[in-house]
């Protein structure tokens, strides 16, 4: 061969298996961030109510929840409920105006209502659901905060956004009103993004009294799409045909398995589903799609102007009150 022809034929060689490997670094990269989601320490904000928590009005006591199956990893979980010996912290103070203006007769600061179940978001942690229980812990409520696995300080290293996960809300509230001896019921569930996604599998599976998801989505496999279009372009659809058996072999389940939409049209409990419209991850009308496909006659659509994924709880909308009014409503009996 030609020496020139040589060197080209090299020069390609090397160029194409440079490709190969770049893009094999890639799809097992991408593939990780699915399966093994980067862990989040905790924050300033964590800190500052788990050092103090009567000043926030609460009381917090941490727990773990061993499996249900020998085997199974153990759940960390923090029981937080309403300080009696203390005050309402601004955030709960204020929840507490806000429904009162709503024409809630709210108990004496301290008395329970019901359970709430908390369900973060991916990469995120149960305590990133502390100033979510403050609030609702003033306005009537237990809330258990959940590390779900891969998450936070859950052993579990494999996240599989409610395939496996729906087990666990029920699982943790009925160990935990055994282990502190308070009445199973009412509960409801609560859940953002990913955390949504597990409570709606939940509900469906497991008997609950009302449900409020945030910033949810219908099939797991439309967002993945989604971010690969976004990661990608051209190459994409290469790129996510490549990606779906890595995840598979990393993850032990196929993308195409995880459909909270399908669990949603079995849900006949109260349910409260919300939607930031400025939401560029999850778009507003996945969430709309949900929505629809509960059959519940009790169902509310809640529009969160303004409210991008990330900080969708944080708009101008009293959404805290909101929620809390809507778990009143149901739960109180």
């Amino acid at each position: 061969m030609n020496p020139k022809l040589r060197r080209m034929a090299l020069y390609l060689g090397l160029g194409l298996s440079a490709i190969l490997l770049l893009a094999s670094t890639v799809i097992w990269w991408a593939a990780g961030e699915i399966v093994h989601p980067p862990r989040r320490p905790l924050q300033d904000y964590h800190h500052a109510i788990l050092n103090s928590p009567q000043t926030h009005g609460l009381v917090i006591k941490p727990f773990e929840v061993a499996g249900s199956s020998p085997g199974d990893f153990a759940t960390p979980v923090l029981l937080c409920e309403p300080d009696p010996q203390a005050q309402p912290g601004p955030r709960g103070q204020l929840l507490r105006q806000q429904l009162t203006d709503l024409g809630q007769q709210l108990k004496p600061f301290g008395e329970i209502t019901a359970t709430l179940v908390l369900l973060h978001g991916r990469k995120g942690r149960k305590e990133d659901n502390l100033p979510v229980a403050e609030r609702l812990c003033a306005a009537g409520f237990r809330c258990l905060l959940i590390d779900l696995p891969a998450h936070g300080e859950n052993l579990n290293p494999i996240a599989s956004y409610g395939l496996h996960e729906w087990k666990l809300p029920d699982l943790i509230e009925t160990t935990a009103a055994a282990h502190f001896q308070y009445p199973s019921g009412p509960r409801a569930l609560w859940g953002i993004s990913q955390g949504g996604a597990v409570a709606i599998q939940a509900a469906a599976k497991t008997p609950w009294d009302a449900l409020i998801v945030i910033a949810s989505f219908a099939q797991f496999e439309d967002i993945c799409r989604g971010q690969s279009d976004r990661l990608f372009g051209p190459a994409s659809t290469l790129m996510f045909t490549l990606l779906k058996p890595v995840v598979e072999f990393r993850g032990g389940y196929q993308l195409g398995d995880i459909t909270p939409i399908n669990s949603a049209r079995q849900l006949t409990l109260p349910a409260m589903i919300g939607h930031g419209t400025a939401d560029t991850l999850i778009p507003i009308e996945i969430g709309q799609q949900l929505f629809d496909a509960v059959p519940s006659a009790h169902k509310e659509w809640r529009r969160i102007e303004t409210g991008t994924h990330d900080r969708v709880l944080v708009t101008p909308m009293p959404l805290y009150a909101d929620m809390a009014n809507f778990y009143l409503s149901h739960l109180q009996r």
